[in-house]
């Protein structure tokens, strides 16, 4: 029998979930990252598609979950529409430049506050408002009430972060508050979220979804099915970033083995060196001995020449010396030789003289006398004649002395020409022996500091050996453990795997199911496309029209000019049609946005009246508490509510009602210090803005209108406040979020802040 109530309620419950399913709840993010949209995405996705918004808001939202959610949701369906991001921060910077990276313009973000930015979006044209506060903004209620005017008659309102309950967090309370002024659905799971319908005009799909959450059962299976699927992107997250870990681990322990090798390889290469080196050093003993062999060959013959020149110079030295002892010795002959000559010739003249005077003395002596003196006159001549001839041999002995000493001076000077050219060559081979000597000594010293650094750098290779062998040993240590964690990841991986594997089996038969519609839509995509290849070919065609159209233009110029003419009156034409269309489209939307303000000031009052009536119940619950605590002796809050209060309000929104009544109470106590501040004239801002004096909930009191929204646009209470200027020349105040006449009539005046411009103030 459970068996099959239970049958029943699941066949009851598959038309339901058929009809809310769409081809965008399964599919994959192209941006998956920690952000509390994460789990929301596949929901996201559906309410896209479903809402087909044409503009959407953003608030906060600094990791940009739901920001490239819609994006891509947008993208991908196609739709002419735009995406705003309203957010401060670096973080949005990044979210942008992804945004636009990935969807192009339809991405936009407004670097302002939420309140600050009010004013550059127009009444009734926001199809979805996303809200993503933070969990401990108190300001989230009061923001959503100033952006419903923003809102179309479509509008839905998405907040995330309802499902937590820390001390200070408020989320959820203000969603419990707004849930009770529009249809609303909650999903619970991840953060919470939940979406209210504030537009009049809700779309079929989101009617549905509404219809079926009428039906607790319906709703927990939907609600089910997109925490499932919300769950299948954080799995999906948590498997890439263990993939990336995975990946990450695995590149490290390539890296480790790659080192190891490199490691190995240098190792080898330096043992190379090692035995380059050790082959360099033997070549380089070898050449030092035998250049210390061929410069001992050297230094040997040299000592041999420099002897054998030794030897020529003493045997020249002696043979100079006698040269001089035969010039000096030939010159003392010469000289006695001349000295015997000059004794002759005296002698010579002598006998003369003599012979002179024997023949001027006596004539007269007798002829023995004269014979005797010719006889010693023929012998004096005789033996002047062989003088005569001795001299002449001496002469001649002479020159030939004078020859003799000429040849010896010269054999002298080539002797000595001959020395000077031994010693210079000797004093050359002492200079070549001793600049040998030095290069020797420096070679010597050089193989010996060569030596050194050889031994040196093969104690470094050898040290370096070590630390490698220590280093490979440390890293085979590493690799082990890595491979353990790899080891360990793997099999985390695997069960992961397996995991999702399931998970898939169980969601193919659903998959399965809307492969009809996906195919169905491919069908869709394929005839749109071959209707665009149509009209491709219909431009193309076109173009040649145009082309042949120019051609004939160039031959024809006044026909040409006249076809112009014709054309550029017949595009007056429907210029001045398209005109009247759209003034009359204008008109028509005039009239809509009338109706829409209309039914929304209608929807307001109806607002305003039941929080009258919760206020007023609200004191009654508390009066009765009172009266029932001092009768019974029960405590207020154990007391059960009466039965008509029950029906009317439900006792889990007791609290939230009275957070009501006490904002409520504040608004009109702000509002009354406006209106006595002596800056807001209530006709100069009627007359100013005659939307406030036409809506019905404000014209009766604007200073209200301006209290929650005047001040905030940047209209002025009066001509003695410039709202616009005020915030502008004080960015706190904007920051703040007060109201700026309230700020400059409770701090501001004392601060000596300004209300007007100096010049508007002159």
């Amino acid at each position: 029998m459970d068996v099959a109530k239970q049958g029943s309620r699941e066949l009851s419950l598959t038309p339901s979930l058929k009809t809310l399913a769409q081809g965008s709840m399964f599919w994959q993010p192209d941006h998956l990252a920690p952000s509390p949209w994460l789990e929301h995405l596949p929901l996201l996705f559906w309410l896209v598609e479903a809402l087909q918004p044409e503009q959407s808001v953003i608030l906060g939202d600094a990791e940009g979950g739901a920001h490239l959610g819609i994006c891509q949701a947008l993208s991908r369906l196609g739709l002419n529409a735009s995406c705003y991001l309203v957010a401060e921060g670096e973080a949005p910077n990044r979210v942008q430049e992804e945004a636009r990276r990935r969807y192009g313009g339809l991405a936009q973000r407004l670097a302002t506050t939420s309140l600050r930015a009010l004013g550059q979006f127009e009444p009734a044209r926001t199809d979805l408002l996303v809200v993503s506060a933070a969990w401990d903004d108190t300001g989230v209620e009061e923001i959503i009430e100033r952006w419903r005017s923003r809102l179309s008659s479509r509008g839905v309102v998405a907040m995330v972060g309802i499902a937590r309950r820390e001390p200070g967090c408020d989320l959820f309370r203000a969603y419990d508050s707004l849930k009770q002024q529009a249809p609303h659905v909650t999903f619970p799971h991840g953060d919470g979220l939940g979406l209210l319908m504030l537009g009049s005009d809700v779309p079929p799909l989101l009617e549905r979804l509404l219809t079926t959450w009428e039906m607790p059962q319906s709703a927990r299976v939907v609600q089910d099915v997109f925490a499932r699927l919300g769950r299948g992107c954080l799995d999906q997250l948590v498997a890439e970033r263990e993939r990336c870990r995975t990946g990450e681990l695995s590149e490290q322990l390539e890296e480790l083995s790659q080192r190891i090798t490199g490691e190995g390889e240098a190792k080898a290469q330096l043992e190379q060196e090692l035995q380059a080196r050790s082959r360099e050093l033997e070549r380089a003993t070898q050449q030092l001995a035998l250049l210390e062999e061929r410069h001992a060959h050297e230094r040997g013959h040299l000592a041999e020449q420099v002897s054998q020149l030794q030897e020529s110079r003493a045997g020249l030295t002696r043979e100079l010396q006698a040269v001089k002892h035969r010039q000096e010795a030939q010159s003392e002959e010469a000289v006695q030789q001349a000295a015997e000559l000059a004794s002759l010739r005296a002698e010579r003249q002598l006998h003369g003289e003599q012979l002179k005077r024997l023949e001027e003395t006596s004539e007269a002596r007798s002829e023995l006398a004269q014979q005797s003196h010719r006889f010693e006159l023929d012998r004096l001549q005789g033996e002047l004649a062989r003088q005569a001839e001795a001299l002449t041999e001496a002469s001649r002995v002479r020159d030939a002395l004078n020859q003799k000493l000429k040849r010896n001076g010269e054999e002298k000077r080539a002797l000595e020409q001959q020395l000077q050219q031994r010693e210079h060559a000797l004093v050359k081979a002492q200079e070549q022996a001793g600049s040998l000597q030095q290069r020797l000594e420096r070679e010597q010293g050089e193989r010996a500091k060569r030596e050194a650094e050889l031994q040196a750098e093969v104690q470094d290779a050898q040290r370096e050996c070590e630390q490698l062998r220590d280093a490979a040993e440390r890293q085979m240590v590493e690799k082990a453990e890595l491979g353990q964690q790899l080891s360990q990841l793997q099999g985390t991986l695997d069960a992961e795997r397996s995991e999702r594997g399931r998970l898939q089996a169980k969601w193919q038969q659903t998959l399965d199911e809307k492969d009809a519609a996906i195919a169905t839509r491919f069908e869709e995509l394929a005839t749109l496309t071959k209707m665009l290849e149509e009209a491709d070919a219909e431009k193309r065609q076109l173009q040649a029209r145009l082309e042949a159209a120019a051609k004939e233009s160039k031959r024809n110029d006044r026909a040409l000019t006249a076809q112009q003419e014709e054309q550029k009156a017949a595009l007056e034409r429907q210029v001045a049609e398209l005109k009247d269309t759209l003034n009359a489209e204008r008109r028509e939307r005039n009239t809509l946005q009338a109706e829409l303000q209309h039914r929304i000031q209608e929807k307001e009052k109806e607002v305003e009246t039941r929080f009258e009536e919760l206020a007023v119940l609200t004191q009654m619950l508390e009066e009765k508490d009172q009266q029932l605590a001092k009768l019974g002796g029960e405590a207020p809050g154990e007391v059960h509510q009466p039965d008509r209060a029950a029906r009317m309000l439900p006792s889990v929104l007791t609290g939230a009602l009275g957070k009501q009544h006490r904002a409520a109470r504040k608004l009109k106590k702000d509002a009354k210090e406006i209106e006595s501040s002596g800056y807001f004239n209530k006709s100069w801002y009627l007359q100013r803005y005659p939307d406030v004096a036409g809506d019905a909930r404000f014209k009766s009191r604007p200073a209200l209108h301006y209290l929650k929204f005047g001040g905030f646009e940047g209209r002025s209470p009066g001509p003695d406040f410039d709202s616009q200027w005020y915030l502008d020349e004080n960015p706190d105040v904007a920051v703040s979020g007060i109201n700026p006449l309230l700020h400059y009539v409770r701090y501001g005046k004392q601060e000596g802040r300004s209300p007007l411009p100096d010049a508007t103030r002159e």
